[in-house]
C-alpha cells in the first residue's frame, strides 16, 4: 500500500513550512519506509542576509523585492503575474523574487510575519513597502516611479 502525508510546522510566528514524505509498506504495519520527497524550491536566487544586503547596497537600479512561498495561496495566484512583470520592468528595475522557506534566515532577518510582501530598494535604502495581495498594475504603478 502507498500512502502521501504533509506534515506542517511552524518556522517563525506566522510562517509555515511544509514538508511532504512518500511512504511505500503496508501502511498497517509498523515496517513503513519513508523517504523524503525531493521538492525542489522556486527559487533561483537562495542567498545569505549578508548577500542580500550586499545585493541591494551595490545595485545600479531600483530593486523590487517580492517575498512568497509555495503554500501561500496569494503568492500562487501573483506567481504567472510577477514573471510577467520582471520581463516588462527589467530595463529599469530588478525583480528578487525570495521564497521565504528557502531563505529562512532572510524571513527572520526582516521579520516577515505576513506574505506576499513587496519591498523598493533605491540606492540601498527602502523607499517603499507593501504586505498583502496586490495586482501586477498596482505594483507596476510603484515601481514606474523609478522609471526614466
Amino acid at each position: 500500500m502507498v500512502g502521501f502525508s504533509i506534515i506542517c510546522k511552524s518556522v517563525l510566528a506566522g510562517t509555515f513550512l511544509i514538508t511532504a514524505a512518500f511512504y511505500c509498506g503496508d501502511l498497517t504495519s509498523d515496517n513503513l519506509i519513508t523517504k523524503p520527497l525531493s521538492l525542489p524550491p522556486d527559487n533561483e536566487y537562495g542567498m545569505t542576509v549578508e548577500e542580500f544586503q550586499k545585493k541591494v547596497a551595490v545595485s545600479k537600479k531600483p530593486i523590487l523585492v517580492y517575498f512568497h512561498a509555495d503554500w501561500c495561496m496569494p503568492c500562487l495566484k501573483l506567481k504567472p503575474e510577477m514573471r510577467e512583470l520582471e520581463n516588462e520592468i527589467k530595463e529599469y528595475c530588478e525583480l528578487l523574487s525570495i521564497d521565504t522557506d528557502a531563505n529562512p534566515k532572510i524571513a527572520e532577518y526582516f521579520e516577515i510575519n505576513s506574505l506576499p510582501m513587496f519591498v523598493i530598494y533605491k540606492d540601498g535604502k527602502k523607499t517603499w513597502e507593501n504586505i498583502g495581495l496586490m495586482t501586477k498594475a498596482q505594483v507596476k504603478a510603484k515601481v514606474d516611479v523609478f522609471k526614466k
